[in-house]
């Protein structure tokens, strides 16, 4: 299923005019939304690469670290999916859910995460306010709040997959 989605997306993407409507952008199927409002400031400022590794697309590094992801994991508001930790650590860019509702019909998925994170990779192509490292991704339904976000945090910050 996963790469049909990245075939399908790879080929649809470039059709899809971009339209900004406040700040959002929608991707091949319109049922996704990004935004680079409410992000932390340290986004644009810290190091990444402070004595690591090179990742200079931060987002490339974690739609690979997705790719890891089991099919049949569920996740909750607030707890790390992922992470890059910048120079020592704690600090460093973590993906999240973000306000989500504990009981009701929503189940948030791996596939989830997958393709929250490619609608934020075509966001930090459009957006120079998402400085590439940092987005939030919305299901067209969700609750306003609801999101899955990628940013720069300073508690708990694992390597890789948490």
């Amino acid at each position: 299923m996963r790469p049909l989605f990245a075939v399908i997306m790879a080929t649809i993407a470039p059709l899809v005019a971009a339209s900004e409507i406040e700040d959002m952008w929608d991707v091949a199927t319109w049922e996704w939304q990004s935004s680079c409002k409410d992000l932390s400031n340290r986004c644009a400022t810290a190091s990444i690469v402070a004595g690591r590794g090179n990742h200079p697309e931060l987002i490339k590094y974690l739609l690979k670290k997705a790719e890891k992801l089991p099919d049949n994991a569920t996740y909750v508001s607030g707890r790390h999916i992922m992470c890059y930790q910048v120079s020592n650590g704690p600090n460093g860019f973590c993906l999240f859910f973000e306000n989500l509702q504990t009981a009701g019909e929503w189940t948030f998925t791996a596939q989830d995460v997958r393709e929250g994170l490619l609608v934020m990779q075509e966001k930090m192509k459009h957006d120079n306010g998402c400085k590439k490292r940092c987005a939030a991704a919305w299901r067209r339904g969700w609750a306003p709040d609801q999101r899955l976000k990628l940013d720069y945090v300073t508690e708990k910050v694992c390597e890789g997959l948490c």
